[in-house]
């Protein structure tokens, strides 16, 4: 049985708050819904939990996916190493640079591992819609291209050459 995201969401905190001790009223006015959608989503939540509560895991690790995607393109875009890259010693701009790339790295690393546990998820459970419509390798790609650090914009390619033009 499909049960849309919305409702599933309402499904969970009805039931959390039933869970808690409210009373059916009291879980019909904080959720803003009458008393009779708060017993059918209870009901709900009662005949059919495995798929609410299996739904709600695939939802969780989507949302953690798009976080991480969002975590590794801004600290793409943000490159502090090369903005203060004049103010850094030789020593220490390769030792920025190491972890600036070690933590890309660990980003990549994670959103693989996150997506491989979504298609695992969809594997498990065909009869749901995809969860994730790329592929891993489609995926891995992405991430390898936009993990690649550009040299900062000018003809010294790094601060070993630096020392030796001054």
């Amino acid at each position: 049985m499909f049960i849309p995201p919305k409702r599933r969401r309402r499904i969970m905190r009805a039931h959390h708050l039933r869970q808690q001790g409210h009373s059916l009223r009291q879980i019909a006015e904080k959720l803003n819904i009458s008393i009779a959608t708060v017993r059918a989503d209870l009901k709900l939540a009662q005949t059919h939990w495995a798929t609410i509560a299996a739904a709600s895991a695939d939802d969780l690790l989507l949302e953690s996916l798009h976080l991480l995607q969002i975590r590794l393109t801004l600290a793409i875009k943000r490159d502090y190493v090369a903005d203060n890259a004049s103010r850094l010693t030789p020593v220490d701009y390769l030792r920025a640079r190491d972890a600036q790339e070690t933590q890309l790295n660990h980003l990549a690393r994670e959103i693989r591992r996150t997506a491989h546990d979504v298609h695992r998820r969809a594997a498990q459970r065909p009869d749901q819609p995809d969860l994730f419509d790329e592929e891993p390798q489609e995926l891995a790609e992405t991430i390898t291209e936009s993990t690649k650090i550009e040299p900062p914009n000018s003809t010294i390619s790094s601060p070993e050459q630096e020392i030796v033009q001054s």
